[in-house]
Formats: C-alpha cells, structure tokens, sequence
C-alpha cells in the first residue's frame, strides 16, 4: 500500500490486480482495441461483445470471431485485422513473459525496488 501511494503521488496510475498477469494483459490490449474498434466502426456496442473479443486476443481462435457476428458491419475486415493486431500483440507479449524469472517480472513492474531490497524482503 506504501509503494502504491508513492507512485499516485507521483502522478501514476496505480491498480492493484490479484489474479493471472495474462489476463492483466488482456483486459489492457482490450482497453486499446475497444477505442480501435470505436473509431472504426462506431454503431457497434463492442462492450456486448467483450467477452468473445477478449477471447480472442487471447486465443486467436476464428470461433471467436464468429461469435461477434461481424456480417452485418460493413466494415468487418478492418474490424478482424484490428483483432488479429491485438491478438498478435497478446502472443507476442506473452511468448517474451513466458521466460522471465519471478524476481525480473517483479522489477518489471516494481522499477524503483532494487536487486538487493528485493532479496532482502523476501528472506
């Protein structure tokens, strides 16, 4: 909780997550892709869909797609290639995580601890 007040008064933005970090991930390039979407086609309600788009920048699986039932936009194909963008983007991230250690994940996301504070913590 000390860390996270340092950083707001900082000026970051700080959000506490519990949970797997590629879903981190996910709901992250699901935030940028959902303003993509907007701007690409604007009559659709993407956030109905968000489970199915999350599906697949996670996945990749076509499935997915056809779930969105993208027919009746007449702009589907900038639509899927703003999805595949993402979901590459997803497997990209997550082939570069897959790996890293505990200890360099932590100084990832934690910058300002340094090597030796964090072998001291966790003694």
């Amino acid at each position: 909780m000390k860390i996270a007040t340092y950083h707001r008064n900082l000026g970051d933005d700080v959000k506490f997550f519990k949970g797997d970090l590629k879903d981190l991930v996910v709901d992250q390039l699901f935030e940028k892709c959902l303003r993509k979407l907007k701007s690409i086609d604007s009559n659709v309600n993407w956030i109905q869909k968000a489970f199915f788009i999350k599906q697949y920048i996670k996945t990749g699986k076509k499935e997915n797609l056809e779930m969105l039932d993208l027919e009746r936009s007449k702009y589907a194909p900038f639509v899927i290639q703003a999805l595949e963008e993402y979901s590459r983007k997803f497997r990209r991230k997550n082939m570069n995580r897959n790996h890293i250690g505990t200890e360099s994940m932590l100084l990832l996301f934690l910058p300002f601890i340094g090597k030796s504070q964090l072998k001291q913590s966790t003694s």
